[in-house]
């Protein structure tokens, strides 16, 4: 995890907006946060909100800029629209305009689905 964090911190200086490469390093980074939080709830540690917070935003920004990508893991695809379906429209609107923001990308233009 740390390092993919700090993959992401130089390529916030060296390439900062929309990349591939960032989509491929956000996938990582939801696969982490996931195994981590799988085993901290089979060990019955409590599961922290804001680790769960982080995995849902990298996995739905990760399915942002990979889409379309024909070498794109298709878990992340897969696992997006079942997080789509589990979680309340509300809150994947609220993840997706933080996404949409933080690109500096018009959500007035954006259909968000």
């Amino acid at each position: 995890e740390k390092y993919v964090r700090k993959r992401l911190k130089i390529l916030d200086m060296v390439d900062p907006g929309i990349s591939r490469l960032r989509g491929f390093e956000l996938g990582k980074l939801y696969q982490i946060l996931f195994q981590k939080i799988v085993r901290d709830q089979s060990t019955k540690k409590r599961v922290q909100p804001e680790l769960v917070l982080d995995m849902q935003r990298s996995l739905l920004e990760s399915q942002f800029l990979l889409s379309g990508d024909i070498y794109a893991p298709p878990e992340v695809d897969e696992n997006a629209c079942l997080l789509r379906k589990a979680l309340d429209p509300n809150a994947v609107e609220e993840i997706m305009k933080k996404i949409l923001d933080k690109y500096k990308i018009n959500t007035s233009v954006v259909t968000i689905s």
